[in-house]
Protein backbone atom coordinates (compact mmCIF):
# COMPACT_ATOMS: atom_id res chain seq x y z
CA UNK A 1 0.00 0.00 0.00
CA UNK A 2 1.33 3.30 -1.03
CA UNK A 3 1.06 6.60 1.24
CA UNK A 4 0.13 9.09 -0.48
CA UNK A 5 2.70 12.76 -0.19
CA UNK A 6 1.66 16.13 -0.46
CA UNK A 7 2.50 16.57 -3.62
CA UNK A 8 -0.03 13.92 -4.76
CA UNK A 9 -2.73 15.81 -3.38
CA UNK A 10 -3.37 17.43 -6.77
CA UNK A 11 -3.41 14.49 -9.10
CA UNK A 12 -3.91 14.65 -12.34
CA UNK A 13 -7.87 14.50 -13.73
CA UNK A 14 -6.58 12.36 -16.40
CA UNK A 15 -5.51 9.74 -13.32
CA UNK A 16 -8.89 9.55 -12.30
CA UNK A 17 -10.40 8.82 -15.35
CA UNK A 18 -8.28 5.99 -15.76
CA UNK A 19 -8.80 4.56 -12.18
CA UNK A 20 -12.48 4.93 -12.90
CA UNK A 21 -12.56 3.10 -16.27
CA UNK A 22 -11.11 -0.31 -14.94
CA UNK A 23 -12.31 -3.01 -16.65
CA UNK A 24 -14.76 -5.35 -14.70
CA UNK A 25 -12.30 -8.30 -15.44
CA UNK A 26 -9.99 -6.09 -13.32
CA UNK A 27 -12.24 -5.39 -10.57
CA UNK A 28 -13.19 -9.36 -10.42
CA UNK A 29 -8.39 -10.08 -10.17
CA UNK A 30 -9.12 -7.20 -7.24
CA UNK A 31 -11.50 -9.14 -5.52
CA UNK A 32 -10.09 -12.13 -5.76
CA UNK A 33 -6.91 -10.90 -4.19
CA UNK A 34 -8.84 -9.75 -1.62
CA UNK A 35 -10.15 -12.64 -0.69
CA UNK A 36 -7.15 -14.57 -0.93
CA UNK A 37 -5.33 -12.11 1.43
CA UNK A 38 -8.67 -12.26 3.76
CA UNK A 39 -8.23 -16.42 3.50
CA UNK A 40 -4.59 -16.13 4.66
CA UNK A 41 -5.58 -13.77 7.59
CA UNK A 42 -8.49 -15.78 9.17
CA UNK A 43 -10.37 -18.98 9.13
CA UNK A 44 -13.18 -18.56 6.44
CA UNK A 45 -15.86 -20.92 5.83
CA UNK A 46 -16.57 -22.41 2.73
CA UNK A 47 -19.80 -21.04 1.02
CA UNK A 48 -21.13 -25.04 1.17
CA UNK A 49 -21.20 -24.88 4.85
CA UNK A 50 -22.32 -21.29 4.90
CA UNK A 51 -25.21 -22.25 2.80
CA UNK A 52 -26.62 -25.04 5.52
CA UNK A 53 -26.02 -22.56 8.41
CA UNK A 54 -27.70 -19.81 6.01
CA UNK A 55 -30.44 -22.78 5.66
CA UNK A 56 -30.62 -23.50 9.48
CA UNK A 57 -30.85 -19.20 9.90
CA UNK A 58 -33.97 -19.06 7.66
CA UNK A 59 -35.57 -21.53 9.48
CA UNK A 60 -36.23 -19.00 12.30
CA UNK A 61 -37.71 -16.64 10.18
CA UNK A 62 -40.93 -16.08 12.54
CA UNK A 63 -39.02 -14.50 15.10
CA UNK A 64 -36.32 -12.51 12.61
CA UNK A 65 -37.03 -9.07 11.32
CA UNK A 66 -38.26 -8.89 7.92
CA UNK A 67 -34.57 -6.91 6.65
CA UNK A 68 -32.65 -9.75 8.11
CA UNK A 69 -34.96 -12.46 6.07
CA UNK A 70 -34.50 -10.43 2.74
CA UNK A 71 -30.34 -10.20 4.13
CA UNK A 72 -30.61 -14.12 4.48
CA UNK A 73 -32.15 -14.78 1.37
CA UNK A 74 -29.48 -12.94 -0.72
CA UNK A 75 -26.93 -14.47 0.90
CA UNK A 76 -28.29 -17.66 0.18
CA UNK A 77 -28.99 -16.74 -3.14
CA UNK A 78 -25.15 -15.70 -3.57
CA UNK A 79 -23.82 -18.81 -2.19
CA UNK A 80 -25.59 -20.88 -4.58
CA UNK A 81 -23.86 -18.93 -7.20
CA UNK A 82 -20.68 -19.10 -5.98
CA UNK A 83 -21.21 -23.10 -5.25
CA UNK A 84 -22.00 -22.80 -9.06
CA UNK A 85 -19.08 -21.65 -10.55
CA UNK A 86 -19.85 -17.54 -10.67
CA UNK A 87 -17.46 -15.08 -9.35
CA UNK A 88 -18.33 -12.28 -6.66
CA UNK A 89 -19.24 -9.63 -8.82
CA UNK A 90 -20.97 -12.00 -11.72
CA UNK A 91 -23.06 -13.47 -8.72
CA UNK A 92 -23.61 -10.00 -7.09
CA UNK A 93 -24.38 -8.40 -10.65
CA UNK A 94 -27.21 -11.46 -11.20
CA UNK A 95 -28.76 -10.28 -8.01
CA UNK A 96 -28.60 -7.12 -7.97
CA UNK A 97 -30.56 -7.27 -11.52
CA UNK A 98 -33.17 -10.36 -9.79
CA UNK A 99 -33.77 -7.93 -6.39
CA UNK A 100 -33.24 -4.58 -7.12
CA UNK A 101 -35.84 -2.26 -9.43
CA UNK A 102 -33.92 1.11 -9.29
CA UNK A 103 -32.58 2.59 -12.63
CA UNK A 104 -28.86 3.38 -12.76
CA UNK A 105 -28.43 1.97 -9.25
CA UNK A 106 -27.54 -1.88 -9.96
CA UNK A 107 -23.25 -1.69 -9.56
CA UNK A 108 -24.14 0.22 -6.04
CA UNK A 109 -26.77 -2.63 -5.42
CA UNK A 110 -24.08 -5.22 -6.07
CA UNK A 111 -21.60 -3.64 -4.45
CA UNK A 112 -23.51 -3.99 -1.18
CA UNK A 113 -23.96 -7.66 -1.44
CA UNK A 114 -20.52 -8.41 -2.10
CA UNK A 115 -20.05 -6.18 1.06
CA UNK A 116 -21.80 -8.11 2.83
CA UNK A 117 -21.22 -11.38 1.67
CA UNK A 118 -17.62 -10.99 2.95
CA UNK A 119 -18.95 -9.94 6.00
CA UNK A 120 -21.17 -12.94 6.64
CA UNK A 121 -18.20 -15.37 5.62
CA UNK A 122 -15.60 -13.84 7.41
CA UNK A 123 -18.00 -13.41 10.86
CA UNK A 124 -20.64 -16.00 10.06
CA UNK A 125 -23.35 -13.70 11.35
CA UNK A 126 -24.77 -10.95 9.81
CA UNK A 127 -23.90 -7.47 10.62
CA UNK A 128 -25.62 -5.26 13.23
CA UNK A 129 -28.57 -3.53 12.37
CA UNK A 130 -27.67 0.18 12.90
CA UNK A 131 -31.23 1.53 12.08
CA UNK A 132 -34.14 1.52 14.49
CA UNK A 133 -32.27 3.29 17.53
CA UNK A 134 -35.52 3.95 19.35
CA UNK A 135 -36.37 0.02 19.27
CA UNK A 136 -32.76 -0.29 20.42
CA UNK A 137 -32.22 2.23 23.24
CA UNK A 138 -34.81 2.26 26.21
CA UNK A 139 -37.18 5.34 26.05
CA UNK A 140 -38.15 7.15 29.92
CA UNK A 141 -41.74 6.73 28.74
CA UNK A 142 -40.71 2.91 29.46
CA UNK A 143 -39.68 3.62 33.30
CA UNK A 144 -43.53 2.83 35.12
CA UNK A 145 -42.57 5.97 37.91
CA UNK A 146 -42.45 8.61 34.30
CA UNK A 147 -45.35 6.95 33.25
CA UNK A 148 -47.35 7.72 36.35
CA UNK A 149 -45.89 11.13 37.36
CA UNK A 150 -47.23 11.73 33.42
CA UNK A 151 -50.54 10.73 33.62
CA UNK A 152 -50.26 12.54 36.81
CA UNK A 153 -49.48 15.89 35.67
CA UNK A 154 -51.35 15.62 32.61
CA UNK A 155 -55.11 14.74 34.64
CA UNK A 156 -54.63 17.85 36.40
CA UNK A 157 -54.28 20.24 33.37
CA UNK A 158 -57.86 21.78 32.58
CA UNK A 159 -59.42 19.91 29.52
CA UNK A 160 -58.35 21.26 26.03
CA UNK A 161 -55.17 23.20 27.71
CA UNK A 162 -52.59 19.81 27.21
CA UNK A 163 -50.58 20.55 24.02
CA UNK A 164 -46.89 18.81 23.27
CA UNK A 165 -44.96 22.17 23.54
CA UNK A 166 -46.74 22.17 27.87
CA UNK A 167 -46.40 18.24 28.12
Amino acid sequence: MELTTDSDAGANPDDLEDINSESEAENEEWEDELTTTLMSCTDICDWGTLRDQIKDDLKKHKTLPLSQVNQLMILLHFATLQLKGSSCITASMEIARLWYDGKGMGAWFSRCVRALARHYQVFEQLPKEKRGSSRNSPSFLDDESVQTHCRTWLSSLPSGQVTPRTF
